[in-house]
C-alpha cells in the first residue's frame, strides 16, 4: 500500500517541480489575484462585476475575500472567467523541499506518535499486572511499531 502513495508522490514530483521551483524563484504573489489583474487591464469593479453577473460592490466584497483568505473556490473560477483565464490551485511544499520528503517526515511523525500510544497503553497494562518492562523493550516496541505503520500506512493513522 505505502508503495503506491510513494509512486504517486514521485509522480507528483517529476510533474510538477519545475513549477514549484518557479513560483518559489519568482517570489509568485500568493493574494489579491483578482484586483492586480483587474488593475493591469485598466478595468473598474463595476466593470469586472458585469462580465460576472454581479455589482461592482460584490466584486469588491470578492477581492476582499480573496484577501481575507475566505473566498470560495468557485468565486475565484467566476473571477477566472471574468478575465477570460482558467483557475489553477496547488499546494507546495514548504522549505523547498521535495514532495516526497515533506509527506515522508510527516508520516514518520505520525507513525511514531501512534507507536508510542500504543506500546504506552500496553505498558501501563502490564504494569498494572505486574509485568512492567524494561525502557529499552519499549523503545524497541515503539521502533518495530512505526516500522510496521509505515510500511502498512492505514488510513487510521491520521484519526
Amino acid at each position: 500500500m505505502a508503495n503506491t502513495y510513494i509512486s504517486i508522490l514521485k509522480n507528483l514530483e517529476r510533474n510538477y517541480a519545475p513549477l514549484w521551483l518557479a513560483i518559489r524563484e519568482n517570489k509568485i504573489i500568493q493574494t489579491r489575484w483578482i484586483k492586480n489583474l483587474r488593475w493591469g487591464l485598466n478595468m473598474s469593479s463595476r466593470q469586472l462585476g458585469k462580465r460576472m453577473g454581479i455589482s461592482g460592490q460584490s466584486a469588491r466584497d470578492m477581492e476582499n475575500r480573496e484577501l481575507e483568505e475566505t473566498i470560495t473556490l468557485a468565486s475565484l473560477r467566476k473571477a477566472a472567467n471574468a478575465f477570460d483565464m482558467d483557475l489553477f490551485y496547488m499546494f507546495i511544499p514548504k522549505k523547498e523541499q521535495k514532495i516526497e520528503k515533506a509527506l515522508q517526515s510527516i508520516i514518520e511523525r505520525r507513525v511514531y506518535e501512534i507507536a508510542n500510544e500504543i506500546v504506552s497503553r500496553s505498558s501501563v497494562t502490564m504494569q498494572l499486572e505486574g509485568q512492567g518492562t524494561s525502557r529499552s523493550y519499549s523503545e524497541e516496541a515503539i521502533e518495530e511499531m512505526a516500522q510496521k505503520l509505515k510500511v502498512e500506512l492505514p488510513s487510521s493513522l491520521w484519526d
